[in-house]
């Protein structure tokens, strides 16, 4: 059993960390990971330690996410891994930081909604099909097969 805690303890110290955004003056935010957006894969969900209680997201309605997401301060982050945010790990986190990650760490179905969430903000497109013409070149890349028809012999 103390075996057991000790990796777990250790697997919420490595989850830890700091994110310095350079969003007008520099900001730290302490937190975790807490899942890849399902529409995104460029984007995570970084929750904010010091801002919230996991328990309370984790027990409250899909809304509560979403608020989590867009309300000011945020308490859930949306992070774009391809701008290279600024992560750090921590090396003694504190302890109220560890058990909160904990209970992230600990609720695989938190991390689904999450993604879920960070994925619903934003409009689905229309089918490329339904659009004008002059609009579907920004609709889709084409595909290999196209992509032979524009070749000569």
């Amino acid at each position: 059993m103390d075996a057991d805690r000790a990796r777990g303890s250790e697997k919420a110290r490595k989850n830890v960390a700091r994110a310095i955004g350079f969003l007008g003056s520099p900001k730290s935010t302490t937190g975790c990971f807490c899942d890849r957006s399902t529409g995104d894969a460029n984007e995570v969900g970084f929750l904010d330690v010091d801002a919230a209680e996991p328990r309370t997201l984790i027990d409250g309605s899909d809304d509560a996410i979403m608020k989590a997401l867009s309300a000011s301060p945020k308490v859930i982050r949306a992070v774009a891994i391809n701008k290279v945010p600024l992560l750090f790990a921590i090396a003694e986190p504190k302890p109220e930081h560890l058990r909160k990650v904990r209970i992230v760490a600990d609720a695989p179905e938190l991390m689904e909604r999450v993604g879920k969430a960070l994925a619903s903000r934003f409009a689905s497109a229309p089918e490329p099909a339904s659009l004008p013409v002059e609009k579907q070149i920004y609709a889709e890349f084409y595909t290999d097969g196209e992509a032979t028809l524009n070749v000569c012999d």
